[in-house]
């Protein structure tokens, strides 16, 4: 599944699945028929410049940004404020993030998947360094996506090929996060929803201190924080999926809006 896709019909509330940077609806779909199964009215995302892309999409923060808002908007009008739940992956979760964080009001939870909160540091200089010294010319060449961050073999065999990404997508990337963690850090303690942090120890692409980052600076969610002792960082194709799924389900069960 390299595209977006939805499952209709939940009378529980809505939930958004956002995937992550260089990646597609296809790391989030394990989630949907569960989720719908629940009683949840689901809706993937696919970010522009990403999976099925179109030619000419454009591969930056505001699009990715418009395309998640519009999809909450939509979702919000059917199910109404405090009855929608943002998940993300990885950048998706800091789409969430930025999201919730901006309308607290409306949304009713947040779920965090690997959130790329932190980046090893040595890619965090490299990134910063880039967007220091790249020239306007510079930000459009292509880099190779590195190999995937998933322990299970299978799934790294069905998983989508992913296209190139430019060097402007990748720095995008990066300010998007900067801007995100400032965020969190200025509103993060007093935003009142309920938050879950699913992190992997062997992550490879985002350091755990980044989910423990997150989860200390956002008390007022009284956030819960589940640590994956097998998987890489794309928990929802990863060895212990399923795990990751009861983990969120329990979570709505919990703490979401009740049906």
């Amino acid at each position: 599944m390299d595209d977006a896709f939805e499952i209709r019909g939940g009378r529980r509330g809505g939930v958004l699945l956002v995937h992550g940077f260089t990646g597609s609806p296809h790391e989030m779909a394990p989630l949907a028929a569960p989720l719908a199964g629940a009683g949840w009215d689901v809706v993937g995302v696919r970010l522009p410049g990403h999976g099925a892309a179109h030619a000419g999409e454009s591969n930056d923060r505001t699009a990715w940004a418009s395309t998640v808002h519009g999809a909450f908007a939509e979702l919000l009008g059917v199910h109404g404020p405090g009855r929608v739940v943002v998940a993300g992956l990885s950048m998706g979760s800091l789409l969430a993030l930025e999201l919730a964080l901006r309308e607290r009001d409306r949304v009713a939870a947040v779920a965090a998947l690997s959130p790329a909160i932190a980046l090893p540091a040595r890619r965090t200089a490299m990134l910063r360094g880039v967007g220091w010294m790249a020239p306007g010319g510079f930000r459009s060449i292509a880099i190779r996506k590195p190999p995937s961050d998933v322990r299970d073999t299978a799934a790294v065999a069905a998983r989508p090929a992913a296209a190139p990404v430019t060097v402007g997508a990748a720095l995008s990337f990066d300010l998007l996060r900067r801007d995100v963690r400032k965020l969190v850090r200025r509103e993060g303690a007093s935003f009142p929803r309920p938050l879950l942090v699913v992190h992997a120890r062997r992550d490879r692409t985002c350091p755990m201190r980044g989910a423990r980052w997150l989860a200390r600076r956002m008390p007022g969610a009284s956030p819960e924080l589940h640590v994956l002792e097998r998987s890489g960082h794309v928990i929802p194709i990863d060895l212990e999926r399923d795990r990751a799924v009861a983990i969120l389900l329990d979570f709505l069960e919990r703490r979401g809006p009740r049906a």
